[in-house]
């Protein structure tokens, strides 16, 4: 009897299918038992054969995250089986951030027992001068490799954390006291703006923190710091320089304080000229303003928080309006009352930098 034509072909199909797919499984069980086999030697080996090796893993550091940062200091020389082993074992959520020293031989028990303890929390200490403004301060964290500055801007001007903190500027100008911090490595740019404000409150309450002063409230007493932290070096001079500025105040006269002429990002660090302090669209210039610009300009230290205070109260400088540095590099300057006595000053000091 004649066979039916294309039975034998779909039936050929059919055989090679299934060998094909038997072939596929044999495949794919070799493979898994060589994988098997490999993990189970690896279970037996330490995850680090020698050496010693330092690794940060910072806060906040995914559990692949850390995986990764093993396996490119060379603590685990097989990734894959150590993630996989540690998510067996529940490491995900209990490794902890800080600073590691690992040492060969190191077996995996002992690894995941180190990074469930923690590690030393590794600081970097950094020093924020008085004076400094909010360029400044970031151009010193992103040196020092904690924050980039676009970061820690975006921080110093966020508005929910100055609504919180209670601040009605612009930003937290004036408020992140200048001293020397210890930040933990990988601290977030709000974590240190926080750090620095904190800061400033506990100075500003040791300070008696008066809700209001002198006619001024918090922000405007701050403001007037920092300009008198700009225009002196000279610690004692302070009290007498804020005495000036409310004098001036009282009277409704100007302040024309040259640090105020290049408060902005473009030319904070150059120094003031008379088109800076002229410039009608100069928001922060004393020259244009009345009384005080729109918020600090730099940040005070305790002794210009403690002048603006306590100004100098002595009955000889009473009514004094003015003065001009004395130019011998102390920093100290020439005090007058009336404007004739200030223009004499400092045609005196033209007189002392031409010499002799």
């Amino acid at each position: 009897m004649a066979k039916a034509k294309g039975t034998e072909p779909p039936r050929l199909w059919a055989r090679v299918i299934v060998g094909c797919g038997f072939f596929a499984v044999t495949i794919a069980l070799i493979a898994a038992a060589t994988i098997s086999v490999h993990y189970a030697t690896w279970r037996q080996r330490p995850v680090m054969a020698e050496g010693r090796v330092n690794v940060i893993v910072p806060k906040g550091t995914s559990w692949s995250g850390v995986v990764d940062l093993l396996a490119e200091a060379g603590v685990v020389t097989q990734p894959r089986y150590f993630d996989f082993w540690g998510r067996q074992e529940g490491l995900p959520s209990r490794v902890k951030a800080g600073a590691y020293t690992f040492e060969g031989p190191l077996a995996a028990a002992d690894l995941a027992r180190m990074l469930s303890e923690g590690g030393r929390v590794a600081e970097i200490a950094v020093t924020v001068p008085e004076g400094f403004n909010i360029w400044a301060i970031a151009a010193r964290l992103d040196e020092a490799g904690l924050v980039n500055r676009t970061q820690f801007l975006a921080a110093v001007r966020d508005p929910s954390a100055l609504a919180k903190a209670g601040i009605t500027g612009e930003s937290f100008e004036g408020y992140l006291f200048p001293d020397t911090y210890r930040f933990a490595t990988g601290s977030t740019a709000p974590q240190i703006v926080d750090r620095m404000y904190q800061r400033f409150v506990e100075v500003y309450t040791e300070l008696g923190n008066p809700p209001e002063l002198h006619g001024l409230n918090l922000h405007e007493l701050v403001t007037l710091a920092s300009i008198v932290e700009k225009e002196t070096a000279a610690a004692a001079e302070r009290p007498l320089i804020a005495r000036v500025f409310y004098n001036r105040l009282a009277i409704n006269m100007k302040l024309q304080t040259d640090p105020t002429c290049v408060y902005s990002e473009e030319r904070w660090s150059h120094p003031p000229t008379p088109a800076d302090c002229k410039d009608p669209l100069n928001r922060y210039s004393t020259y244009v303003v009345a009384r005080l610009p729109p918020g600090p300009i730099a940040a005070p230290g305790k002794a210009a928080l403690q002048a603006v205070l306590h100004p100098d109260a002595s009955p000889d400088n009473e009514g004094v309006l003015y003065f001009v540095a004395i130019g011998d590099g102390s920093g100290r300057h020439t005090f007058s009352r009336t404007l004739e006595e200030h223009n004499a000053a400092i045609k005196q000091l033209i007189v002392n930098r031409a010499g002799p």
